[in-house]
């Protein structure tokens, strides 16, 4: 049986997800799987196997059972892929966030997919791969909604998955692993117990679950052992992609301490954002001593009026007592991740937050536009007392938003747009200021010389100098050094 599992726009960071669902595939049996994780023309790698041409060349074998993810930022390309998947693939799947969340309207509004997987799809693939091979009566399998007789047919969902030991590790193998920037990444846990009003989290839900320690250091080791080159290119960086792995300190302080005991080297920075509620000096002390050298708080604002509105669960004083509490364990950079135009904000409450960076004592931080996602109250909130400011089509198209967040989705009679722009831009300043200042630093100067290693690279450097002067929003400036993307693109093509 062809299995082909396709991610319509990808990043620079591997689909976990999708790789989880091929390790549960191979498990059961199924061999003959490819993954096709599509690049977006806006990221500067290169890979053979990331291509729309790749993509044909597979759907031309006439896979069994095409499976696409998709989120509502990029459903629209996942709808576009199913076209042209339609006159080769016997079964279309849908899953992932979207088909979570708008579930039997999916197939209401296409007639590209065969069959909705909602939740989590690990207890659900392989029954639906079984039936598939054996006559496509879906009537037992939970999860799924499919089309019968001409008619929508829903089943119940699937519990929850409490052990999540118990999961395969994800099949890595079926990607192209060099063809990603950034640091190894690795799932600890599922869920986030907290209720902000802006978050959507459809697949995983609300209720916290936790893979052990021994597992996940088990993963972390295979890991550095199966792609040793890799880690050692990536100078054995690792982070975690979970929602808030904070919630199980006591778990999370046995990560640690299973790191140190096995004497694993790595360099762990905690990007993803923790809740300022997980607070805790032997925690902090703990991530410090394991390799966690920067760690990030999913702050969200500066105004407690903001925070008790979107049902966060912290206070600016909280926050501060957490930003203090990393600092003193030594962790060297302690960042934020803040929105601007959250539900009741005015443009001087997003000034307040702006000032709250520096008083709080962030090293760093990071500002996006509020992002209104169906199905949260942040965007029932947008829609019936603020104007949306994008086009878009019910279930079908979201392509018009600004997902990468640089933009107000959406504005109220107290923040307009105009205003959201001007705080925004103000956030940037700030924010540059602060990249600056950092990147400016005579140890990373030192650092940065230390690793050019061409006449080209000297010249992109020159550059990178400029750039740094000069622009605005330097996070979102990304320019590979030359002898980085000629390895990559060499060892990438040589596969």
């Amino acid at each position: 049986m062809k299995i082909l599992i396709i991610q319509p726009y990808g990043s620079s960071q591997p689909p976990l997800g999708l790789c989880q669902l091929s390790a549960e595939l191979k498990q059961a049996g199924y061999t003959d799987i490819v993954l096709v994780d599509l690049l977006r023309g806006d990221i500067d790698l290169y890979s053979p196997v990331r291509t729309k041409e790749y993509l044909m060349e597979q759907l031309k074998r006439k896979p069994d059972a095409v499976l696409i993810t998709a989120s509502t930022a990029t459903f629209r390309e996942a709808r576009e892929i199913a076209q042209l998947a339609r006159p080769y693939g016997r079964v279309l799947l849908i899953g992932g966030p979207h088909a979570t969340t708008f579930q039997e309207k999916v197939l209401e509004k296409t007639s590209e997919f065969d069959l909705v997987v909602y939740g989590e799809a690990d207890e659900t693939i392989v029954p639906v791969m079984k039936q598939i091979e054996n006559g496509c009566d879906f009537s037992g399998i939970t999860g799924i909604i499919y089309r019968k007789d001409g008619k929508i047919v829903k089943n119940p969902p699937t519990p929850v998955i409490m052990d999540l030991d118990k999961l395969p590790f994800p099949d890595r193998d079926v990607l192209d692993i060099d063809s990603y920037a950034g640091p190894f990444t690795i799932m600890t846990s599922r869920g986030c117990p907290h209720a902000c009003t802006f978050c959507s989290r459809p697949v995983t839900g609300k209720i916290f679950r936790g893979r052990s320690a021994k597992n996940v250091v088990d993963e972390l080791e295979f890991l550095l052992n199966k792609y040793p080159k890799t880690a050692k290119k990536l100078n054995n960086l690792v982070t975690m992609t979970d929602e808030n792995a904070g919630v199980d300190r006591a778990r999370l302080i046995a990560i640690c301490d299973e790191i140190m005991a096995r004497k694993i080297k790595i360099r762990m920075p905690l990007t993803n954002g923790l809740h300022a509620s997980s607070a805790d000096p032997v925690l902090y002390r703990k991530l410090a001593q394991a390799g966690c050298d920067t760690l990030w708080f999913g702050v969200e604002s500066g105004s407690d009026k903001i925070l008790t509105r979107i049902k966060k669960g912290a206070t600016t004083a909280t926050i501060k007592k957490a930003v203090r509490i990393a600092h003193e364990a030594g962790i060297r950079d302690v960042a934020g991740h803040f929105i601007i135009g959250l539900e009741d904000e005015t443009l001087e409450t997003a000034r307040e937050t702006i000032k709250f960076v520096k008083e709080a004592g962030f090293d760093s931080a990071a500002f996006n536009h509020a992002a209104p996602q169906p199905g949260t109250p942040l965007w029932d909130y947008a829609r019936s007392y603020g104007k949306i400011l994008f086009e878009y089509d019910e279930t079908i198209d979201y392509s018009n938003f600004k997902h990468d967040h640089t933009a107000p989705q959406f504005e109220t009679p107290e923040f307009t747009k105009e205003e959201r722009v001007q705080a925004y831009q103000e956030a940037v300043k700030m924010m540059d200021s602060m990249t600056r200042r950092k990147m400016l630093s005579m140890p990373n100067i030192l650092k940065f010389i230390s690793h050019l290693k061409s006449p080209k690279d000297m010249l992109w450097a020159v550059r990178r100098i400029y750039t740094i002067h000069t622009k605005q929003d330097l996070r979102r400036v990304i320019d590979l050094k030359p002898s980085l993307k000629n390895r990559r693109t060499s060892e990438a093509a040589a596969k």
